[in-house]
């Protein structure tokens, strides 16, 4: 099992793309399993697209943030448009993802697309009905806390889930999720993880002093 990022500033989101993919292409060694992708001011259809283009049937987790972007050395400054990706090369190990939109008008619609989407995320990595060694959650904002509870419904409260939220450069509510198969802006995307190595849970905070 190898772990590595990479990432690209480009305005241009298939430059940013192709850059990135063949950065991270060369530091698996391989081809990946599983990728989660973070996209900052970049149409995320065609994010979605060259990805899937690029990498034919690599489970794709991605979503969009806010201004930054998380690197391996340190947070990278995207304000123009750009993206990170990490990447899980674990031949042995198994990752499906899943992606279910929910309705603000319509009462237990984020908890109905939390199961949903973890339904989904199972049947993807060929391990329906089992229990997953990581959840990784990502939602759109707003039901964060019901969605988690729709995982939780299937799972159990002591499912492993890493969760966070999706973001805009300048808070217009244009987050969103995508996969390979395409993108929504009220959803919950999961991945279920069946890796080959161990799991270990560190919660840490994202705070560092500028100064």
């Amino acid at each position: 099992m190898k772990i590595a990022t990479a990432q690209a500033t480009d305005g241009c989101a298939v430059t940013a793309v192709d850059t990135a993919v063949t950065t991270l292409l060369t530091r698996l060694v391989g081809w990946p399993s599983y990728i989660f992708v973070t996209a900052a001011a970049l149409d995320a259809e065609t994010v979605s697209a060259r990805l899937a283009a690029l990498l034919p049937g690599v489970a794709i987790h991605g979503t969009t943030s806010c201004g930054r972007l998380p690197v391996q050395e340190e947070q990278l400054a995207a304000k123009g448009g750009g993206l990170t990706l990490l990447g899980v090369r674990d031949p042995c190990g198994c990752y499906g993802v899943g992606l279910a939109a929910w309705s603000e008008s319509e009462a237990g619609s984020a908890r109905a697309a939390g199961r949903a989407a973890t339904l989904a995320a199972l049947a993807d990595a060929g391990r329906s009905g089992e229990a997953p060694g990581l959840v990784w959650l990502s939602g759109t904002p707003g039901r964060e806390e019901d969605v988690l509870a729709g995982v939780q419904d299937l799972l159990g409260p002591k499912a492993p889930i890493s969760a966070g939220s999706a973001a805009d450069n300048d808070l217009a509510e244009t987050s969103g999720l995508f996969t390979a198969s395409g993108v929504s802006c009220s959803a919950v995307l999961i991945t279920a993880m069946f890796p080959t190595a161990e799991v270990g849970l560190v919660f840490e905070p994202g705070y560092r002093s500028t100064g």
